[in-house]
């Protein structure tokens, strides 16, 4: 089955850290096969996962939310979307259920840290970069924050 195909048999769940570990893992830590398969807190009730799901179970995009921070601050991380599958809107989508469930749960901000380079996409999604660009392990990163009242 092509691609197209694919994209019309899909839908968008609520899953459980299992579900999203291949994908995560797959698509944001290829050349590390050890590191990044079980993040801290994935497994905790605080966190939620969402998922495009096709219709072998396998996640296409993905996307995590938990408590983090200041009170009411929520944090997004492990969006990752099936290169074949990317430019379909998968990835907004499951960044919009994340900022969805923050909401309902009380939440007022919601946050991540990304690459400087994707920085542009996640202002279409109502994100703002917050701060300097800082360098971790991992290399360069920007905070971004959507507000959620």
């Amino acid at each position: 089955m092509g691609s197209a195909g694919l994209a019309r048999r899909v839908q968008l769940l609520r899953v459980r850290a299992s579900d999203v570990r291949p994908l995560r893992h797959a698509v944001l830590r290829p050349h590390d096969p050890a590191h990044g398969l079980v993040l801290p807190r994935d497994d905790e009730t605080d966190t939620a996962h969402f998922a495009f799901v096709d219709h072998t179970g396998r996640a296409v995009a993905c996307a995590t939310i938990l408590q983090e921070g200041a009170p009411g601050a929520w944090r997004i991380r492990g969006v990752a979307t099936a290169p074949e599958l990317r430019g379909r809107g998968y990835g907004a989508r499951v960044v919009g259920a994340c900022v969805e469930h923050a909401r309902a749960q009380g939440g007022r901000v919601a946050w991540l840290q990304t690459t400087p380079d994707v920085v542009p996409w996640y202002v279409k999604q109502g994100f703002r970069p917050e701060g300097d660009v800082f360098v971790i392990e991992r290399g360069p990163r920007q905070k971004m924050v959507r507000t959620l009242a």
